[in-house]
């Protein structure tokens, strides 16, 4: 599959997200109807794509990876992503910044993800060089997220669209 094929699958799940009820309804309808499943197999789907080297793939996938613990598993429909595909993930990144190869997107990513919530990826050891680059240019988003084109970029676009961008 490509990113194209994952943008339209991902489009078709977030259609069937609950729109309304409780936490407890939400999660009762995303686990009846196999929505968090769903939301998990277009993870390793967009993880596969990442590892072949698809940066907009990676960038995906590291915000399913943030939104899962910065948001309720009841509203993003994200709940039990791969522990070991989220750690491939989170050091395939942490080697683009010791390579210096981080493109403008995830320089300012990194640390807005980690200001909102600093403990995704912290349960994995020896991420030195994300941990570092995670910690600096708290404020570049506000500069350089603007500047991006999110339509048609999933929930990750979507995401930052609200942003007032």
């Amino acid at each position: 599959m490509n990113i194209e094929s994952l943008t339209k699958l991902e489009s078709r799940i977030e259609d069937r997200m609950p729109k309304s009820g409780t936490f407890e309804e939400r999660h009762k309808f995303l686990e009846g109807n196999g929505i968090y499943q769903e939301w998990r197999g277009l993870f390793e789907k967009y993880s596969e794509l990442a590892f072949s080297g698809d940066i907009e793939a990676l960038k995906r996938t590291l915000f399913f990876i943030w939104y899962q613990c910065s948001e309720p598993n009841q509203l993003s429909g994200l709940n039990k992503l791969d522990e070991k595909i989220t750690e491939k993930v989170l050091r395939e990144i942490d080697s683009l910044v010791e390579l210096n190869k981080l493109d403008n997107e995830l320089e300012f990513m990194l640390p807005y993800y980690f200001q909102v919530c600093e403990w995704y990826f912290e349960r994995f050891n020896k991420l030195n060089a994300l941990s570092k680059a995670s910690k600096i240019k708290s404020e570049l988003w506000q500069v350089e997220a603007p500047k991006c084109k999110w339509l048609s970029r999933g929930r990750m676009g979507e995401y930052w669209s609200s942003k007032g961008l």
